[in-house]
């Protein structure tokens, strides 16, 4: 059999509803020819109509029985809860702006979710009470909770129509454990999440004649950092650990902003710091002294400067318009800032020197000429980044801008036997149609800055295996041996994946090539990832030329 997971359909079905997928063929123009004939406009438009009629006649005619249809959801929902062994999930994350969304998309959907009252620890870690969210499973909406927090690796079908698995938890990054009964009682529930609990942040002090430094851990901390050198600001990203006054310790990937030297005077840079910070819902701590003993001290070289990005993003035909509209959402929208988009048919002609930064999504850019490939390769040798994503990483290849090694997955069993019928089932199930897997990273590399455990949850839904590089330091972010999380992926894929790399570096003259075999920025709330992304576009051109192999 065939089975599907429709989010159309699923999703309503959680709630209490009854979900009905209605799909019409689309005209694609005025009329089109069709194995089925002519298909016009009007007629897919009329179709839409009238099924809309259709249905809103047969609920109004069934209404008694999908009220009580609801009326018993609810109570078999009560019911599950008082049964299931599960009370209640426990969410953590010392990134206050992403536990936020988290809570916030719970929220919209009618889930309560409380701070617990004393600080707790998951995996070894400790969290505040302001780090982290207790999820009771005894409400209303107990089935959606529990398919938010499920994890599946076994399957009745091998064929999706979407993607197999939503683990949210996994998806955000966050720390997360199950409580039973005898793990949890109501008295662990503190202050419930409301809409205001949104993080408010400012400078943690006085103002200084020194620096003035936050954390990379936050999820909007690129925005912070972007809105800063926006205003001309010197900034620069430390590539070692540090220390503040009062035992605070700064992470790789924290940012500085020294108090001398800007194009303000002292006064001006605390009140655009506070009021940024604030905006932004992140802590600015001043530094009371350029001397650290303990650490790396403020003329350190450890310190580097970081360059604005100019970013160029290539759309059009045979762009895949999904994943650069996710690049699009994350960099205009969540981050504010400002982006060029360009159809891919414009490139050949266009002048390149205004950007730095260069992203090719997964998508068939054979429209690039032969003018266009000499361009955006003297644009490269120059300084020039390039951050390309899945398929994209083939036309890199057979360009000559980088070289990637692939895991050849060609290869067939000569020695099984199946029947013709099965040909349509069989490809189906050697396709990741969307799961979740685990990748061990190297917390020192700067695409990993921000970032607190050694190991990964990454979406992935293609087939393209990266081999690991051959360069000592050239594999930040390589998949497990048995990376499965949740979801569906074949053994033989499994396989294939296992101990493969999430990421290659190459350079080319002054510049380097990024590669990513998976979309970091899935559907606009992969938020775990989005941060790898980032650090490529902020951090891309600091990594060291002996990690570009």
């Amino acid at each position: 059999g065939i089975g599907y997971i429709l989010f159309d359909e699923s999703y309503p079905d959680i709630n209490g509803g009854v979900g009905i997928l209605f799909e019409q063929a689309s005209a694609r123009g005025h009329a089109q020819e069709s194995s089925n004939g002519k298909l016009t406009f009007p007629f897919a438009v009329r179709n839409q109509f009238i099924t809309s009629l259709s249905t809103i006649k047969a609920v109004n005619a069934m209404k008694i029985d999908f009220l009580e249809h609801q009326r018993q959801f609810y109570i078999e929902a009560e019911q599950s809860a008082l049964r299931d062994k599960d009370k209640a999930f426990l969410v953590a994350s010392k990134d206050l702006n992403k536990n936020f969304h988290f809570a916030e998309m719970l929220s919209s959907h009618g889930i309560e979710l409380f701070r617990p009252q004393r600080a707790v620890n998951i995996s070894g870690t400790d969290y505040k009470p302001n780090e982290a969210y207790i999820i009771p499973t005894s409400q209303p909406q107990y089935f959606l909770i529990k398919a938010i927090f499920e994890r599946r690796t076994e399957f009745i079908d091998s064929l999706f129509y979407d993607v197999s698995t939503w683990t949210m938890p996994l998806a955000f990054n966050m720390d997360h454990k199950t409580l039973s009964g005898g793990d949890f009682n109501k008295d662990m529930l503190g202050k419930k999440y409301v809409v205001s609990d949104r993080p408010v942040g400012g400078v943690k002090g006085e103002a200084t004649n020194y620096a003035y430094a936050f954390d990379w851990q936050d999820y909007y901390a690129p925005k912070l950092l972007y809105q800063l050198m926006n205003r001309g600001l010197n900034v620069k990203v430390a590539h070692k650990p540090f220390n503040g006054h009062n035992t605070l310790k700064f992470e790789r990937g924290s940012i500085i902003i020294p108090a001398q030297n800007q194009n303000i005077p002292a006064d001006t840079l605390y009140n655009i710091l506070n009021r940024l910070a604030n905006l932004n819902g992140i802590n600015i701590y001043p530094l009371t002294s350029g001397l650290d003993l303990n650490g790396i001290s403020l003329g350190s070289p450890a310190f580097a400067q970081v360059q604005a990005p100019e970013v160029l993003l290539l759309v059009g035909d045979g762009v895949s318009a999904y994943d650069a509209g996710e690049v699009w959402h994350l960099l205009d929208y969540k981050l504010d800032m400002n982006i060029t988009l360009m159809d891919i048919a414009q490139f050949n002609n266009a002048d390149l020197s205004r950007y730095n930064t260069l992203i090719m999504v997964d998508g068939n850019y054979t429209a690039i000429n032969t003018q266009g490939k000499e361009q955006l390769k003297f644009w490269l040798r120059n300084g020039g980044n390039i951050i390309a994503l899945q398929s994209a990483l083939k036309y890199i290849n057979s360009s000559g801008l980088a070289k990637f090694e692939f895991v050849n997955t060609s290869h067939q069993d000569s020695s099984h036997h199946a029947q013709y019928a099965d040909i349509a089932s069989t490809k189906g199930a050697e396709e990741i149609g969307g799961a979740i897997f685990k990748a061990h990273v190297d917390l020192s590399h700067p695409l990993l800055y921000g970032y607190e455990k050694n190991t990964l949850p990454i979406f992935r839904n293609n087939t393209l295996f990266l081999k690991k590089s051959s360069g000592n330091f050239s594999n930040p972010i390589l998949y497990s041996k048995d990376p499965l999380l949740s979801g569906y992926i074949s053994a033989r894929n499994l396989n294939l994946l296992s101990e493969t790399s999430a990421v290659g570096i190459r350079k080319y003259g002054k510049g380097k090539v990024i590669g990513f075999t998976d979309n970091l920025n899935f559907r606009a709330f992969w938020y775990g990832t989005n941060k790898i992304f980032l650090n490529a576009i902020f951090y891309g051109n600091l990594i060291d030329p002996a990690a570009s192999r």
